[in-house]
């Protein structure tokens, strides 16, 4: 492996996921396959080419392709630091890299982010020393200057006491973390979305009553989704995978743990988005349930867009409530972070305040393998109706006849 020190304006270090056909020897068929790459770029041409400093990625070849792509998006910019915007002054060529001007590079970076930002860039960089050093492509460093460990999952992890002394982290982001809303307003909040976000509405109900994280959401195609009753009146079973609906572009939506996760119906109400989703966001492009204004399945970054979209419309709804609980409540959630994964920690409270063991709420998130859980199925089914008749109560008359008219436009 050979580094060059390149200077010149023009060019970057990229991360990007590419798809290329790989051939199955055992069934002679060819699949679709993602892999992440770490790239040259031109900016002037927009050309590419895959660079060598790919090889590193193989330091995670054993995991998921998410991880992967994090670990590629935190040396990207580390690269480009080194290569582009040092002068041969300060660095002669990556050979001579110390541990002093990776310092620099974090402590600099520590002005404007976030202590679990940096915590993060360094493990990745501190892998990047070490797979160089195995290369015998850093003067100055040793391998004494690294250190072996193991995590609670048995997972190796290198360190580097000499460089983790020189970093001046950021000090712990004192704003609280929101994990879910309070059961009131639940109903209210997909309503909300209903009004003002209604392509990703069913989504938000998928979440909060099917505990599926965003990313996930986004893989479901509707020839997925298994009915359980007229409609889905008695909720609905969806296979889980990951599908690479988008790859036109550089976007990844994955599913963490592929599996069979069950939808809990609130009265009608899954029913009647349901059929109103499938009229209104079924593309010919697409067999994806969630789409884009172009019919394109939808991106991660659309997704995240409307739910903040939704977030702002839903605090000032809040706001405008003759309840003063509620407009107390709206200043509440202008106080705290809190994102999609905040319908994932709703269903969560929602099935912990209504299941018996730890087990039933693993298997409702889809926490647990198959095999360990079977056995809780029909208590599962219990939970389901327990949460049916809890959440019922807020369904309300009045509420409903909100529903069906927003639905009925």
């Amino acid at each position: 492996m050979k580094i060059e020190h390149i200077k010149r304006n023009n060019l970057e270090f990229i991360a990007e996921m590419i798809y290329y056909n790989e051939y199955n020897i055992i069934d002679k068929s060819t699949v679709l396959t993602p892999r992440v790459v770490i790239k040259l770029k031109n900016k002037s041409t927009n050309e590419s080419r895959i660079h060598t400093y790919t090889q590193f990625l193989d330091e995670w070849k054993n995991c998921k392709l998410n991880t992967i792509l994090n670990n590629a998006k935190a040396i990207v910019p580390f690269l480009n630091y080194l290569t582009f915007q040092l002068s041969v002054s300060e660095l002669k060529s990556v050979h001579y890299l110390t541990f002093e001007i990776i310092a620099e590079y974090l402590n600099t970076l520590s002005l404007t982010k976030r202590r679990s930002t940096i915590k993060q860039y360094l493990r990745t960089i501190t892998r990047f020393c070490y797979f160089m050093y195995n290369k015998n492509l850093l003067y100055n460093v040793s391998i004494e200057d690294f250190k072996k460990t193991r995590n609670d999952y048995g997972t190796g992890i290198i360190s580097c006491p000499k460089l983790e002394m020189l970093i001046k982290f950021p000090k712990e982001n004192k704003r609280i973390k929101l994990k879910r809303l309070e059961n009131e307003v639940i109903l209210s909040f997909i309503l909300t979305a209903l009004k003002y976000t209604p392509s990703i509405a069913l989504g938000v109900y998928f979440q909060i009553f099917g505990g599926m994280r965003y990313s996930e959401v986004l893989n479901i195609i509707y020839p997925s989704i298994k009915l359980i009753g007229v409609n889905g009146r008695n909720g609905m079973n969806i296979n889980l995978k990951t599908r690479h609906l988008r790859t036109d572009i550089k976007d990844y939506a994955g599913v963490k743990k592929p599996r069979l996760q069950n939808v809990i119906a609130v009265g009608d109400l899954l029913e009647m988005m349901f059929r109103n989703h499938k009229k209104n966001y079924s593309s010919d492009k697409t067999q994806a349930v969630f789409v884009d204004s172009n019919g394109n399945a939808m991106s991660t970054s659309t997704y995240r867009n409307q739910f903040n979209k939704l977030k702002r419309h839903f605090i000032q709804e809040l706001k405008n409530s003759d309840d003063v609980k509620l407009q107390i409540y709206a200043l509440t959630l202008l106080e705290v972070d809190w994102s999609t994964h905040i319908s994932r920690g709703i269903f969560s409270n929602i099935v912990s305040e209504n299941a018996s063991n730890a087990t039933q709420i693993a298997l409702k998130r889809g926490d647990s393998s198959l095999d360990s859980v079977l056995v809780y199925l029909t208590n599962s089914k219990d939970v389901d109706e327990k949460i049916q008749v809890v959440m019922g109560n807020f369904y309300s008359k009045n509420l409903k006849e909100q529903y069906s008219k927003i639905l009925q436009k």
